[in-house]
């Protein structure tokens, strides 16, 4: 199912992609339809303690994890494997995109010979994983460990059967017929406006017993390393070029596919076209076969076919052996050598391009820019299940647990959409009805409705109701059965929700049929549920999902009483205010006023023993005179603060009470200080 929007969480991808070289990386970045990592508020971060580096993003719909390894190797790659699932839990595919080294000859193809034949630039898709450099090294020879317990692990069954369906002839040919138009549009992006194919002349296949090294040559002597010894070949020598090194061309194998490319294309092709420009783009075979695995990068035209023909593989790479165990993993490489001494960089960009070609989407011309992926899921979340088969049971209509998406669903769907020719169309449907009758009643009156027109009426389900919906599924104007027909029933306020899947016939007639006790009990007590129709196919065909009614459930008082307590999670709870009471916030009475007549009772106590220890009132006009304006602030201040405490316990909250008491706290603080000191000037000086 085509996903149109982003994930919400890491663990929402399902697809990753690793590759190991930059070569590699620049060619599946530029597929990216959409980047998401370092998009502001739509950065997904990693797990703690994960050195891998992402970007997230789109190629065609759906969202992929692009992992960037630090370098090749078995050990590096596992590391990387593992980092990638700590961060991104749910992973169901891995694609290792990037360059190989090939095998001149397919021997596992049993079509046509000249199909057997590799080039550089084709394609491998791997159907199984050697790996050739596990096992113990004797005087004589390196034995590979064949122990069922630490070789790799076949293919799953769902990888297997995509597979052998991606290897037919209808699929597989209009693979290769389109390759040049994806190469096309990659050629298209920034920075790849160079991109060609390197030429014919410059595929070389030399026969497995010519060495690259120095050879005989008017301009440069041989070196005595090379010279000396036959299958030696000088660190000098293994840097240069076939015609640095005088490589004999009559070395070279014929191979009858590339023969045709050169009377084709004059030997160069740069003459072919790929859309309405001179691309210089050929159309590259698909090979799907055994891949070679380890940690040696392979150079030796004799081991190769030594390994080729004990184990039957095709190419030969450094990396997927690390990751095979850890995901479910289909290798796609471009073929950039023929694994023996005479490799160069040459073919490296264009085999890398062409194995990211393999994964991109079909464009048009002009393609429509890709919707904004806030826009609303697709039927949808990864979560959703697959159309479950015709059932009348309730038990079978009822799911509270969305089911996972399926390996092989989300592989076919990136790797093979652009085998459909069809344009895309709409999901939609017609004659929708909804009527509700009670139970030995006549039925009720039938509520019409279309994707663009829900219905606006009040209704209400009772416990003795029926719902019945009734509506015809058409892919754009041909009625038609989807995959998936459900009915979202949401409590709009806890935002819980359940989902009932559609009787669906071949026609497109689908039916449900509803009543409360198929309802879970958590949205009956909801004041209102939200009747929400999903619709959508696999394909190209946008998907629709619209609200078509509000109703309410209506309870009798058994039905209520049976009701359980609803969780608090999903509850609005009462306020609770600074003196812990709901409105209205008034003070408690009786106490108060038992506490204003206590403290009434003791004034007058309070200030008789102020006269009786010798109030010194005679004192007050001196200090006047001294401090006429530090000591009736500090009174001021006093009584400020009383009536602060008095208002809080009356009317005001605990932050106005802290606003208040910062401002005058300075006040009293200063002009107490100030008054403080009048006093002790005049009883140090013996006036008091």
């Amino acid at each position: 199912m085509a996903i149109l929007r982003r994930p919400y969480y890491r663990d929402d991808f399902e697809i990753a992609i690793i590759c190991a070289l930059k070569v590699e990386f620049d060619a599946v970045e530029a597929l990216l339809d959409e980047v998401w990592e370092g998009n502001g508020s739509h950065a997904y971060g990693k797990a703690p303690g994960d050195p891998n580096a992402y970007t997230t993003g789109l190629i065609g719909k759906h969202p992929v994890v692009l992992t960037y390894m630090p370098g090749v190797g078995k050990t590096i790659a596992g590391n990387v494997a593992a980092s990638l699932r700590s961060s991104f839990l749910g992973i169901k595919l891995c694609l290792v995109v990037g360059i190989c080294g090939g095998v001149p000859e397919n021997k596992s193809d049993e079509d046509d010979e000249e199909d057997d034949e590799i080039l550089l630039g084709d394609i491998i898709i791997s159907t199984g994983i050697v790996e050739y450099d596990f096992g113990h090294q004797y005087s004589d020879q390196v034995v590979r460990n064949d122990n069922h317990k630490e070789i790799l692990s076949r293919p799953n069954h769902e990888i297997r059967a995509f597979l052998a369906k991606m290897g037919g002839y209808r699929c597989r040919t209009r693979l290769i017929e389109n390759i040049p138009l994806y190469l096309a549009d990659i050629s298209a992006k920034e920075g790849f406006g160079t991109l060609r194919y390197p030429g014919a002349d410059q595929d070389k296949l030399f026969e497995p017993t010519y060495i690259h090294k120095h050879h005989t040559s008017k301009s440069q002597p041989v070196c005595v390393d090379c010279k000396d010894r036959y299958d030696a070949t000088c660190d000098t020598a293994l840097g240069l070029s076939c015609t640095e090194n005088g490589c004999d061309g009559s070395k070279q194998v014929t191979r009858k596919r590339l023969e045709k490319i050169k009377h084709a294309v004059g030997g160069s092709g740069a003459s072919l076209r790929a859309l309405e420009g001179e691309m210089g783009i050929q159309s590259p075979q698909i090979h799907f076969g055994a891949v070679a695995s380890g940690d040696l990068s392979m150079m030796s035209a004799y081991h190769r076919d030594k390994i080729a023909a004990q184990d039957n593989v095709i190419a030969f790479e450094m990396t997927a052996a690390g990751i095979w165990d850890a995901f479910p993993t289909v290798i796609i490489k471009g073929v950039c050598n023929y694994s023996d001494s005479h490799k160069n960089g040459v073919w490296e960009r264009y085999a890398a391009a062409t194995a990211a070609a393999f994964i991109t989407k079909h464009k048009t011309r002009n393609p429509n820019p890709p919707q904004p992926a806030t826009t609303t899921t697709n039927v949808t979340a990864s979560r959703t299940p697959i159309h479950p088969s015709s059932s009348s049971s309730s038990q079978q209509k009822i799911a509270m647990k969305l089911l996972p998406t399926s390996n092989l669903l989300a592989a076919g769907l990136l790797l093979c959409q652009w085998v459909s020719a069809a344009t895309p169309s709409a999901w939609t449907f017609a004659d929708a009805t909804l009527q509700i009758s009670q139970k030995g009643a006549e039925a009720g009156p039938k509520q019409k409705f279309t994707s663009t027109s829900p219905i606006s009426d009040a209704l209400t389900l009772k416990n003795t109701d029926s719902l019945k919906i009734l509506l015809t599924t058409k892919e754009g104007d041909t009625a038609k059965r989807p995959h998936q027909l459900f009915l979202f029933v949401k409590d709009t306020e806890s935002e819980l929700e359940s989902f009932f899947s559609f009787d669906v016939k071949e026609s497109g007639k689908a039916r449900l049929d509803l009543t409360q006790k198929d309802i879970p009990v958590a949205l009956l007590s909801a004041p209102s549920l939200s009747f929400t129709l999903v619709l959508g196919s696999f394909g190209q065909s946008t998907p629709l999902s619209i609200e078509i009614a509000k109703i309410t459930p209506v309870l009798d008082a058994a039905a209520k009483k049976a009701l359980p307590e609803p969780p608090l999670k999903y509850q609005k709870l009462n306020e609770i205010h600074h003196i812990f009471r709901a409105e209205p916030r008034s003070p408690p009475k009786v106490i108060s006023l038992v506490f204003l007549a206590a403290v009434a009772a003791c004034l007058p106590g309070l200030f008789g023993a102020w006269f009786g220890l010798s109030a010194n009132l005679s004192h007050l006009p001196k200090s006047l005179a001294a401090s006429p304006v530090a000591h009736p602030i500090f009174f001021a201040s006093l009584l400020a603060f009383e009536a602060v405490f008095f208002a809080y316990y009356t009317q005001i909250n605990i932050f106005q009470t802290l606003a208040a008491v910062t401002v005058i706290s300075p006040v009293a603080l200063l002009s107490g200080s100030r008054a403080l000191r009048e006093v002790r000037a005049r009883r140090l000086n013996g006036e008091r």
